[in-house]
């Protein structure tokens, strides 16, 4: 599937297979699920594209597609595949447990990739009544991460205000984490939260992020 150049508002995207949005933009969307859903599959996005103001807050009703797991979804989800980011930007986006912009899931024996080497995502934020949030602009289960070249600034939740990263590989050859935090209630990692695995920074920025520690609402919920 192939997005070049329409503006697409409150129409959830599912592509059982590979996505490239390369221009255009998705916007202002809310519905009962990610705006954009790939499940097996290869979303590229690059060029000129725009991801702006998507919320997945509070979503309540039957969530779609049916193959979306309770719980782990974000505006952008990618169910055992890949993404790319090598240009666009992603800005001011709202995840309701994990994920501001993006969610990448995958699996211990298949691990999931996300490639990080161009654009920008910025402004996202993670937030849920009861419990704290996991990733403020991405945020991967069993995936390995590799940061080369995207910036990553000013978003936030509890855990990770810039990404989180649980039981995959993060590894930081470019790029910036730059001006993230934990949001209005206090938690761990204001640039970068990484759980079981290996974290690996050889070059990059990460700068002017920030974290405090007193009040911890509830355990993080996966």
């Amino acid at each position: 599937m192939n997005l070049a150049g329409p503006t697409l508002t409150n129409a959830q995207i599912v592509a059982n297979g590979d996505l490239n949005f390369s221009a255009g933009a998705i916007r202002d969307t809310k519905v009962n699920g990610p705006a954009v859903f790939v499940y097996c599959g290869h979303m590229t996005m690059n060029g000129s594209a725009e991801f702006t103001g998507n919320s997945v807050a509070g979503a309540s009703g039957t969530l779609a597609p049916d193959s979306l797991r309770a719980n782990e979804f974000s505006p952008i989800t990618v169910y055992n595949g890949t993404f790319d980011l090598t240009g666009g930007v992603l800005q001011g986006n709202s995840g309701y447990r994990l994920g501001g912009a993006v969610g990448v899931w995958g699996n211990k024996d298949a691990p999931a990739k996300e490639n990080l080497s161009g654009g920008v995502i910025t402004e996202n934020t993670v937030s849920h009544p009861r419990y704290n949030g996991l990733g403020g602009g991405i945020f991967t289960d069993h995936a390995d991460v590799v940061l080369d070249g995207t910036t990553i600034s000013k978003n936030a939740t509890e855990y990770g205000g810039g990404m989180t990263v649980f039981n995959g590989t993060l590894t930081m050859k470019s790029g910036a984490v730059e001006s993230n935090n934990n949001g209005d209630f206090d938690g761990y990692g204001g640039g970068v939260c990484s759980k079981v695995g290996p974290l690996t920074i050889s070059c990059g920025t990460i700068s002017e992020n920030y974290s405090l520690v007193r009040r911890i609402r509830q355990r993080p919920a996966r």
